[in-house]
C-alpha cells in the first residue's frame, strides 16, 4: 500500500482563502446588474472552482488512489445527469401554459 501524503497546514489556510475570496466574487457578481446572460455561467464556473479546490484539499483527492478518484467523479457523473434531467425538463416546457 503507498504511504498517503500528507498535506500542510499552509494549504489548508491557503484553500480557505481561496475559497473565500470565490465566495465574495460571487456574491458580488449576484448583485452586479450589467452581466447578462453570462451571468449564471460565470457563477457555475466560480462554483466549479470552489468544488475542485474542496475536493483536491480537504478531501485528500491529491494523494489517493485511483478507487478514490473514480468515487468522486462518479458522484460528479451523477449529479450532472441530475442537471441534465432538469434543464430538459425546463427547456421543453411551455410558458403559455403558465
Amino acid at each position: 500500500m503507498a504511504e498517503p501524503i500528507h498535506t500542510k497546514p499552509g494549504s489548508y489556510y491557503g484553500a480557505f482563502v481561496v475559497i473565500a475570496i470565490l465566495t465574495i466574487l460571487n456574491i458580488s457578481l449576484s448583485f452586479s446588474t450589467n452581466m447578462g446572460a453570462i451571468r449564471p455561467y460565470l457563477h457555475f464556473g466560480i462554483a466549479i472552482v470552489q468544488v475542485a479546490t474542496l475536493t483536491v484539499i480537504f478531501m485528500h483527492l491529491r494523494g489517493a488512489d485511483g478507487m478514490t478518484w473514480l468515487t468522486a467523479l462518479s458522484g460528479l457523473f451523477f449529479v450532472a445527469l441530475m442537471f441534465l434531467f432538469i434543464i430538459t425538463d425546463f427547456l421543453t416546457r411551455h410558458y403559455a401554459a403558465y
